[in-house]
Formats: structure tokens, C-alpha cells, sequence
């Protein structure tokens, strides 16, 4: 990656095409637009100084599983409590320059542009810019530990891997309604993962975006679709079908698999469904893998943002249980957040015996306002 002044000039021409398609499309506002570049581009080289002195845990796949959660989960309180935490575009340099990776110009433009999208305002409770940080942190996790485990195999991501699967973390939820995809009781499948696509399209292509890319790029957005909720015909759960025939053997028991069309490219690429997957257990491993104050501050903002309704450990349970089966399927996501789920599950279940109390409210939860005793220390009563 270059420098801050040889990149700024880049980015500056990302910026004014931006605003020249932005003439063209209803989103972003012309003034969320502006917020979102000069936020990333003023104080991008501040934000990267930021994270190099206290974002190295997103790096290490050394430590225990819990140190590791606690470690981020310090992290992403910090972010909170912060007027101005780091940009999107500063996290993604941040993989780029610790990986010392050197992505084709393409590939580099479409990934820089993703993230200053990924960085426009948006209002919901959880679908927010702050779950978009998120989302790429954990990205930036699971890719290390990936390539960690597969150091010297094909199943190590390459540079276009990486920057494919960072840009669509970028973007997973743009412009997103707070909805779901439920709209008046009728499910309308992949409703906000397309649009979500759709509004960045133009942009992906005025970057320099391939077809096969832009391609990959969409059907990774509607495997993060999870509804209907435990239904084996969802994107989500035809994506990790798609994984276990590829990887867990499961291709001994049908030669073929029953794709929906949308997604079926998935049946002979085991890279991209690797891809996939990586993206979904990046979309959930703040909520269900980190340390039971995230994973109760996470439910709540979900909850207030889809019933305007409290949260309780029964709703962790579901979570766990409907979306995530309670594990995980890729060797990073075991690695970094298997240990964890089955923490929190094991506290969630403690808390629904002890009577199923409701969390505090998202602005009082323990995570926004730490209790003494660290969450480290929690232990079932």
C-alpha cells in the first residue's frame, strides 16, 4: 500500500467520482455523501496512527479465545465512546499495509471506494455505520486467522480474495431500512441484501469492478440473508449447506446440491462459498462470539431496531440456536469464536432459568456502562 500523501491523490479522485455518480442516484444525500468523505479522508492518517497503537488485537490469532473477545470487545467500546472512531477506509488500509498486500488498481479503487460508502450515516438502532466498523473487524480477524491456519495452501486468500471479501463487507448493508426482510408480515427473500447491492452497484462498476467480481460480490451479500429464520431453504443456510459439501464431506452423501438460482454458482466454486461464509460469520460474531455484555448491548439494538421492544436471554437463545446453529463452520471462525458462543450460551441459558429477566436498555447496557467486575470474570450462578 502507499503512502498517506502518494494514496491521498487517489482518494480524492474516488471522492469526485463519487459525487458525479451520486448526481445520478437517490443515495447517499448530498450531505451525508460529503460527511462520509471528509470523515474518511481528513482523518485517515490520524485514524490509522489510532490503529496501529490499539487495534494489534484484530491481528493476533495468539491469545486464548476469551483474551482475544475481551481485547476487541475493549476496542469496540472504545469506538462507542468516541466522537470520531476510526473510518472504515482506515481499517481497511489498516489489513492492507499489516498484510503488506499490493492489490491490482482495480481491485484497490473498488475496495477504497466500498469503504467510504460503508462509512455514509445511517440511522437504524444495529444496521448502522458503527455495525459496518464491526463487520469489518471482524473481516479483518477472520481473513488473518484464515490465512494463518492455511499459510503455503490454496485455501489461503489471495489479494483479489481479500479485497472481494472486504468490499462486500463494506457495502453488506447499505442504505439499509431497519426492516429486515419482513415488510407488513410478508417475506420478501433477499429484500434488503438487493437493494443493498443495487445501491452500490454503480459505484462498484465505476471503480473498475470485473463482472465475475461484481457477480461473487452480489451472491456474498445474499448469503447473509438468514430468513425465513431456521428455514434450511434460506441463502444463509443453502451457503453453509454449499460449505459442507465443499469442505466437511458432505458431498458423500449427494452428488449435487439444490441451489436456488441466484446463489447456485455456489455448488462448483468452494472459493467463493468460503468467501460467503467468512462474510456471514463476520455478520454475526459481534453479537453471538465476543463476551456476553457485547452479545446482550447487540440483541438489544437488534430488538429496539426491529420490534421497538426489550431484549431478553430467551432472544440470545433463538439467535444461537436459529442463525447459528450454534457454531461455526469455517476453521477461522472455530478458531477465533467456538470457545466463546459456547460461553455465552451457557450464560444466556443460566439467565433464561433465572427467570428470563430483561436486559437494560441498549444506552445502559453493561457494555456502554461497564460494571466493576469485568466480563471476564462472569461465571454461571
Amino acid at each position: 500500500m502507499q503512502s498517506i500523501d502518494n494514496i491521498d491523490k487517489k482518494l480524492k479522485s474516488i471522492a469526485a467520482m463519487l459525487n458525479k455518480i451520486r448526481d445520478d442516484h437517490s443515495w447517499p444525500s448530498e450531505m451525508l455523501l460529503d460527511q462520509a468523505i471528509k470523515q474518511s479522508l481528513n482523518y485517515l492518517e490520524k485514524h490509522l496512527e489510532d490503529l496501529q497503537k490499539t487495534a494489534q488485537s484484530l491481528l493476533s490469532i495468539s491469545t486464548t479465545p476469551q483474551e482475544s473477545a475481551d481485547n476487541v470487545t475493549a476496542l469496540f467500546h472504545a469506538w462507542h465512546m468516541d466522537k470520531n472512531p476510526p473510518s472504515v477506509l482506515a481499517l481497511c488500509i489498516f489489513l492492507l499495509e499489516a498484510m503488506e498486500l499490493k492489490p491490482a488498481p482495480d481491485d484497490e479503487n473498488m475496495l477504497l471506494m466500498s469503504a467510504i460508502l460503508g462509512q455514509v450515516h445511517n440511522e437504524p438502532a444495529y444496521h448502522n455505520d458503527m455495525h459496518f466498523r464491526k463487520v469489518v473487524a471482524q473481516i479483518i480477524r477472520l481473513i488473518v486467522a484464515n490465512n494463518t491456519i492455511y499459510d503455503g495452501t490454496p485455501r489461503a486468500l489471495n489479494t483479489k480474495q481479500i479485497c472481494t471479501l472486504m468490499t462486500a463487507a463494506c457495502i453488506h448493508d447499505l442504505d439499509h431500512d431497519g426492516q429486515g426482510n419482513f415488510v407488513k408480515g410478508v417475506h420478501i427473500s433477499g429484500r434488503a441484501e438487493k437493494h443493498s447491492f443495487n445501491t452500490a452497484k454503480p459505484y462498484l462498476i465505476a471503480s473498475g469492478c470485473d463482472e465475475k467480481t461484481l457477480n461473487a460480490i452480489h451472491v456474498m451479500l445474499l448469503t447473509t440473508d438468514v430468513s425465513p429464520l431456521d428455514d434450511p431453504a434460506n441463502p444463509m443456510m443453502q451457503m453453509k449447506a454449499a460449505y459442507r459439501f465443499h469442505f466437511l464431506g458432505d458431498n458423500t452423501k449427494a452428488h449435487t446440491l439444490n441451489l436456488s438460482c441466484e446463489i447456485s454458482a455456489l455448488e462448483k466454486d468452494p472459493a467463493l462459498t468460503t468467501l460467503c461464509l467468512l462474510l456471514h460469520e463476520a455478520d454475526i460474531a459481534t453479537s453471538a462470539a465476543m463476551t456476553y455484555d457485547a452479545t446482550k448491548f447487540e440483541t438489544s439494538l437488534i430488538m429496539e431496531e426491529f420490534k421497538d421492544d426489550k431484549a431478553y436471554p430467551a432472544d440470545v437463545i433463538n439467535f444461537l440456536d436459529q442463525i447459528c446453529q450454534r457454531r461455526f463452520l469455517s476453521d477461522a471462525g472455530v478458531k477465533l469464536f467456538a470457545a466463546n458462543m459456547a460461553r455465552i450460551y451457557a450464560l444466556a441459558q443460566a439467565d433464561f432459568e433465572g427467570g428470563n429477566e430483561a436486559y437494560p436498555a441498549s444506552p445502559h447496557a453493561d457494555f456502554i456502562v461497564p460494571k466493576n467486575i469485568s466480563s471476564k470474570n462472569q461465571t454461571i450462578n
